[in-house]
């Protein structure tokens, strides 16, 4: 799948970017692919976080950063639909947690 978007960052600032994913083969709702965009000035830090993309058609894709350069980034991701999550816009994403405790 490939298209145009916005890359939504930790502090709910957006950023168009380009982008192309294919889904998983072991996983329905997993994905693995790129983004193109101007990331010269994104601070290295942001890349740690949890980010999130939002794809022309409307749906969601949670991604982990697993490489980036100055044009853009490789990703895995989590396929989400806004019709099953809560709405989200800019700093009012709502991030998975995960409770650990045994």
């Amino acid at each position: 799948m490939q298209g145009n978007g916005q890359i939504i960052w930790r502090d709910g600032t957006r950023q168009p970017a380009s982008y192309s994913f294919r889904p998983s083969l072991n996983a329905t709702d997993m994905c693995s692919g790129h983004f193109a965009a101007n990331l010269s000035r994104t601070d290295p830090l942001q890349f740690a976080f949890p980010i999130h993309l939002i794809r022309d058609d409307g749906d969601f894709v949670d991604l982990l950063i697993m490489g980036h350069r100055d044009d853009g980034a490789v990703f895995i991701g989590h396929l989400a639909s806004p019709a099953n999550e809560e709405a989200r816009n800019g700093s009012g994403i709502k991030e998975t947690r995960h409770d650990n405790r045994l």
